[in-house]
């Protein structure tokens, strides 16, 4: 099992992250395990269902994963649960703070890889630091650029 967790702040009001946030295709513009992420229909809970497709490690992972929203509440949470080949979930928390937003970040997901679990652990877990800065990264840059 791998976690990430971070809380970043954001130089922008929680509506407008949550609005760039909730659509389906900025997934793949902020994340680097992502090549692809669409809609593929609306949630009873007015949130997005979204298939995206992913790798992890330079191929150590890919595949495609259907996230469902357990919880959407407008500006203020997502959390997109999945069950494919990486199970797990990611939890999005939108704060005031500041005169922006505090983001808060938290993944757990198992991969499903012939590998040894103690290797898996370590290679992983390098890998999803790097992506959760990347992650921060471009959701910065791209947040310049949006007109929600």
């Amino acid at each position: 099992m791998v976690r990430q967790e971070g809380q970043y702040y954001l130089d922008h009001d929680p509506e407008t992250v949550f609005s760039y946030m909730n659509k389906p295709e900025n997934a793949a513009k902020v994340s680097s395990a992502l090549s692809q992420s669409r809609s593929v229909g609306r949630a009873e809970n007015g949130g997005w269902i979204v298939e995206a497709k992913y790798e992890l490690g330079g191929g150590l992972a890919e595949g495609t994963i259907v996230l469902e929203p357990e919880l959407f509440e407008e500006n203020n949470r997502i959390r997109y649960v999945f069950n494919d080949d990486v199970s797990g979930y990611v939890d999005w928390v939108f704060e005031p703070h500041e005169g922006g937003t505090m983001f808060n970040y938290e993944a757990e997901y198992v991969l499903d890889i012939p590998i040894p679990d103690m290797l898996v652990s370590k290679v992983v877990s390098r890998i999803s630091q790097n992506e959760l800065e990347t992650i921060m990264e471009n959701l910065r840059e791209n947040l310049e650029e949006y007109k929600a």
